[in-house]
């Protein structure tokens, strides 16, 4: 997160608002997928080393009905697709970059 945010301010310095734009996109991405991991699939991850050693007398049925895998796996495809995204816009402010520098100029001119 410290890269693109550092990503975002030189974007800024070298005027390249187009670039500047999926930086920041991609950063409200990434910072999404964290907060998905944070705050809603490592409690349900945690819920589980909780329940006991596996080793020990479980009724694991049980502890994979408290685990609610159907919130789990949402999560987790929600997360999936904003990782994803973030990727693919860092990849395209990348393109962006490339281009503006190959030509010699910066976007906005």
């Amino acid at each position: 997160m410290a890269l693109i945010a550092l990503s975002i301010v030189l974007a800024h310095k070298l005027r390249m608002k187009s670039t500047r734009t999926w930086l920041i996109t991609a950063a409200m991405l990434y910072a999404a997928t964290i907060a998905i991991t944070g705050l809603g699939i490592d409690p349900l991850e945690n819920n589980i080393g909780k329940a006991g050693n596996p080793t020990d007398t479980l009724d694991l049925s049980k502890v994979r009905a408290d685990f609610d895998e159907d919130r789990w796996a949402l999560l987790n495809s929600i997360r999936l697709i904003t990782n994803t995204g973030a990727f693919a816009c860092l990849a395209w402010s990348l393109v962006l970059f490339v281009r503006s520098t190959s030509k010699g100029t910066d976007e906005e001119s």
